[in-house]
């Protein structure tokens, strides 16, 4: 169960606190390994030993800068951008847009082996694995190598101009090793951080998600709406650190891409007769179990009521193991097609787990919930929520039924997830950080 793997995660997280590298004595390396600590829990040990290999024998760090001489602030880029998940690319150049003009630093793990690296590597692995004597073997050697790379990182920070002239770093994520490194290297210097939020986490001590407030370290987070500073609060951080300021995923500095007012009419997407089965990730505690459940009801009901099935897997599901389902009413899309492509095509979706099903709220896309035990405790009214094929069939065409009677009750749901204004308040929040650094 993933309430066992979090509490073997704060475990050793709690250990980690204590392990001090003289050569980066400031660094917390318990929350620059927050990642590798959830890898070595859910990782086969043959897995972690491959890690091992490419962490002290052949991987390199390597950092490339795009200076923009008169600017305080820095965007940190963590991966290649043709690698990238279309939307989370988006998000990211959205918010790298409201910064501009600004400093670019791209970190690379690129595959080179270096005797040179790797003699600097050692002294850090020997000293991390001298002191990590309560793991068994590989996680020792896991987490030592690990300590050897952020060893390395903050090296290449320290030679880069960008780095050190940085007096307000942009991330994307601040729990991923390098950003969470550079994060710190910031603070030690005096300066400050925002990172984007990305998907919608709910605070809940049962999956991953938990990292992401757990190690949250930057100054900042930009968040989409209320519910989640509800979570963030839940977490215990302080409102001062949680800016809300709408979905930075669809605004962007020239064009709102959602708008304040209602955003489709209802008979329109009643008729389009399309159900959007909204797909979990396959990494996620039960869900091909459940996504399959969801994937044969939304079938049932099709073939029933006459309507089309437009499935959407999350992006790092194969469309392989979903091939078998389809047929002239049921159709897979593309694996990278946008929530707000998909979500032009259906009169309503069904999910159980996935902060898409958020993406089509903020749309105003009506959503209905299957209540099972890994579903997101969104906030969401009773009568879009089901826990059998029969509640669905019932709910829904409740809803059809009222709407048509003029009595359209998801209208209030999508307040709770929606922030008008999204561009306005990027700016606003930006500005301020600007009056805060260029005038020194």
């Amino acid at each position: 169960m993933y309430n066992a793997k979090v509490h073997e995660y704060e475990l050793i997280k709690g250990e980690l606190k204590s392990l001090k590298i003289s050569s980066i004595p400031e660094y917390d390396i318990s929350s620059a390994l927050a990642i590798q600590v959830w890898k070595s829990i859910t990782y086969s040990k043959i897995s972690l030993f491959k890690r091992i290999i490419g962490l002290m024998i052949t991987e390199k760090i390597k950092i490339e800068d795009k200076i923009n001489i008169n600017s305080p602030f820095t965007a940190l880029y963590y991966f290649e951008p043709v690698k990238m998940r279309q939307d989370n690319k988006q998000i990211m150049e959205n918010g790298v847009n409201f910064l501009e003009p600004c400093n670019h630093c791209n970190i690379f793990l690129i595959k080179k082996l270096s005797f040179k690296a790797f003699c600097k590597k050692i002294l850090v692995f020997n000293e991390a694995f001298s002191k990590l004597k309560k793991f068994d073997t590989i996680k020792r050697m896991y987490y030592a190598a690990s300590t050897a790379t952020v060893a390395e990182v903050v090296e290449k920070l320290s030679e880069s101009e960008i780095a050190r002239q940085t007096k307000c770093l942009l991330t994307f994520q601040d729990h991923e090793m390098m950003e969470n490194i550079f994060v710190q290297f910031v603070h030690i210097n005096g300066g400050s951080s925002i990172c984007l939020q990305h998907g919608q986490r709910v605070y809940r001590k049962q999956d991953a998600d938990y990292m992401a407030f757990e190690n949250f370290i930057s100054d900042y987070t930009l968040l989409w709406n209320q519910f989640s500073k509800l979570q963030y609060l839940k977490a215990g951080y302080d409102e001062s650190r949680l800016p809300v300021v709408g979905s930075t995923k669809y605004a962007n500095e020239g064009n709102d891409m959602l708008k304040n007012e209602k955003v489709v009419d209802r008979g329109t997407i009643i008729n389009r007769r399309t159900i959007g089965i909204v797909l979990n990730a396959p990494s996620q505690f039960k869900s091909e179990l459940m996504n399959t459940k969801l994937i044969e009801w939304g079938i049932k009901f099709a073939v029933k009521y006459d309507y089309i099935v437009n499935i959407k897997l999350h992006p790092t599901d194969e469309e392989e193991k979903y091939k078998k389902y389809l047929s002239h009413n049921v159709e897979l899309c593309d694996i990278n097609m946008s929530m707000m492509d998909f979500s032009k095509n259906i009169s309503f979706g069904i999910g159980h787990a996935s902060g898409a099903l958020i993406d089509l709220i903020i749309m105003d896309i009506p959503v209905f919930l299957f209540n099972n035990e890994i579903s997101f405790p969104l906030e969401l009214p009773d009568d879009v929520m089901f826990s059998t094929y029969e509640q669905m069939c019932l709910k829904i065409n409740r809803w059809i039924e009222n709407y048509l009677k003029g009595n359209d009750t998801f209208e209030n749901t999508r307040k709770i997830y929606y922030e008008d204004n999204a561009v306005d308040k990027h700016k606003v929040f930006f500005a301020k950080m600007r009056d805060i650094y260029e005038k020194h």
